[in-house]
C-alpha cells in the first residue's frame, strides 16, 4: 500500500481489492475482494458479502417511519460510516415528522431525553478515546526517533 489510501471492509477489516458489483434477477449486490498473501508468498482471495443495493421489502414497510436500512456497501458508496449515515437518516425523519406535528408529546420527550444520555455518553468517550488516541500516537512518534538514530 505504500502511503496509498485504501479503503477498509466494513465485515472483516481488511483493505479491499476490489469491489464486485453483481446483478441477479435484477437485485444488485456487492462484495469486497481481498488478496491475501501468506508467508510462503502464495496469494489467495476472500470475498466479503456486503449486501444488496437496497432492502425493497424492508423499506417499504418503514416507509411509514420515513427511515429506510442500508446495506454495508453503503459504507463504501457513501463514503462515510454506516452509522453516521443511519443517524443522519433518522435525525431528518424526526425532523420532518416535528414539522408535520406527526409526533406525540410523549414520544418526543422520551427522544429527547435518550438522545441527551447518549450525547454526554459520547462526548465522554470521545475525550477519553482522544487521550488514548495521543498517547499511543506520542509512543509511537518517540519509537520513530529513537530508531532514526
Amino acid at each position: 500500500m505504500s502511503g496509498t489510501a485504501y479503503r477498509v471492509c466494513p465485515r472483516c477489516g481488511r483493505p479491499i481489492d476490489w469491489i464486485e458489483r453483481r446483478v441477479v434477477n435484477g437485485h444488485v449486490y456487492y462484495y469486497a475482494w481481498h488478496v491475501i498473501t501468506n508467508e510462503n508468498g502464495q496469494k489467495r482471495r476472500k470475498k466479503c458479502y456486503l449486501g444488496p443495493e437496497k432492502y425493497d421489502y424492508a423499506n417499504r414497510v418503514l416507509a411509514t417511519a420515513g427511515i429506510q436500512v442500508k446495506s454495508l456497501a453503503h459504507q463504501l458508496i457513501d463514503d462515510k460510516p454506516l452509522i453516521a449515515s443511519q443517524l443522519e437518516d433518522l435525525v431528518k425523519a424526526v425532523e420532518e415528522k416535528m414539522a408535520k406535528t406527526e409526533m406525540s408529546a410523549y414520544t418526543a420527550q422520551y427522544l429527547a431525553d435518550r438522545l441527551q444520555g447518549l450525547v454526554d455518553k459520547l462526548r465522554q468517550y470521545a475525550e477519553e478515546r482522544a487521550k488514548e488516541e495521543a498517547r499511543v500516537k506520542g509512543k509511537l512518534e518517540a519509537h520513530k526517533a529513537t530508531s532514526t538514530q
